[in-house]
């Protein structure tokens, strides 16, 4: 239930919705502005470095040119845009929705269709960046502009083996201020993330699970989850820890949402969009989400859960495959898009190599046993 959230969740919901109600698009989350901010280079443009900078045997996609995001106002910078597929833009421009409105969803793209590349993108746009060598001092210019205008801070929460890879990736796709939460120098990013020294902070779920009151003591604006399914057990403490993340704009990375039960997606949906209130009402099993985030777990059990296991068993009666239907199309066509946006590798299966099949043969040699 909403009352059951964290109260700096609450109070940080309730001021972004009247700041929204009173300043409208200006209470929005929009990319920063670097109108009154001069950069040393604006003179040699032609001349600066861009990111990515891929070798000459690897292709643009599209034009040089960027490319504007009218839902969120906001832009992919030409450099990163250049290398794109068109359902990655869509991606981007999904995500950015999301940071705008200060929502939460999740991407839950096939493995191999670029969800790395697609949330490096969402960030250059969110940070209002342009692909180029400015990039690496609009963080400092920033802090030192008078007001103390609003700079986002973003937390990504990854599986250990993902950390340097995160690096890795964000590196090639730009220049960021970002280092990661783990290990012995924990205490020192902690001050730099808080004293806004950094852009983007890194950790695992196991070590923001030990240190989650240290890390909610910022006020971040966006926390990504790779490999989000591994908050599919709500009942674990893993899970209630993410719960409590200090961030309205939560998003969640995966190929997999459900692998084992249809409740796996409540618990992920559910964490992506605490204490909001939606209502569905057009759903014929009378769903209603106007409590916490979507609802009850009884609610989408009996509503979403068990029609669809009742349709797919084999003795399935015509009325039961006929509700399975009815739920699963209005499931996919009214409810997730709003917060859930999954493609196919089908999408690029034109691109990849024909698969081909050697037959080997081998031999069980045997030998006598000593002795």
């Amino acid at each position: 239930m909403e009352d059951s959230l964290p109260d700096y969740l609450q109070t940080r919901r309730k001021k972004f919705e009247r700041d929204r109600d009173r300043l409208k698009e200006a209470g929005l989350r929009l990319p920063p502005e670097y109108d009154d901010i001069e950069f040393s280079d604006d003179d040699r443009l032609a001349e600066l470095d861009e990111r990515p900078n891929f070798p000459n045997s690897v292709r643009p996609s599209r034009k040089y040119e960027d490319i504007p995001l009218p839902h969120s106002l906001g832009a992919i910078p030409a450099p990163i845009a250049q290398y794109l597929r068109d359902y990655q833009v869509d991606g981007v421009a999904f995500l950015h929705e999301l940071f705008v409105y200060q929502k939460g969803g999740i991407l839950g793209d096939d493995m191999g269709l670029g969800k790395t590349v697609q949330v490096a993108a969402f960030l250059a746009t969110a940070f209002g960046k342009t692909g180029d060598e400015r990039d690496a001092k609009r963080m400092r210019k920033m802090r030192r502009a008078k007001n103390s205008p609003w700079y986002p801070k973003v937390l990504v929460i990854c599986p250990g083996s993902l950390i340097e890879n995160w690096k890795q990736e964000l590196n090639r796709w730009g220049w960021w201020h970002v280092d990661s939460f783990h290990g012995e120098s924990k205490e020192a990013v902690l001050s730099a993330a808080m004293s806004g020294r950094l852009e983007i902070v890194i950790t695992t779920y196991q070590t923001y699970k030990m240190y989650r009151n240290k890390l909610n003591l910022i006020e971040w604006d966006c926390v990504v989850a790779d490999e989000c399914h591994q908050l599919k057990e709500r009942t674990s403490e893993t899970t209630k820890a993410m719960n409590e993340v200090n961030a309205l704009c939560r998003i969640g990375l995966t190929g997999t949402a459900i692998q084992n039960k249809y409740e796996e997606l409540w618990t992920i949906l559910n964490w992506t969009n605490p204490g909001r209130k939606y209502r569905a009402a057009h759903f014929e099993m009378k769903l209603i989400l106007n409590l916490s985030g979507f609802g009850p777990i009884s609610t989408w059990k009996s509503s979403i859960s068990d029609p669809l296991r009742l349709g797919q068993s084999h003795d399935a009666t015509v009325y039961q495959l006929s509700r399975a239907r009815k739920t699963a199309k209005k499931l996919v066509e009214n409810l997730l898009p709003q917060f859930f946006l999954r493609r196919m590798k089908s999408l690029i299966a034109h691109q990849l190599p024909k698969k081909s099949d050697k037959v080997r043969f081998s031999y069980i040699t045997l030998h006598e046993p000593e002795g």
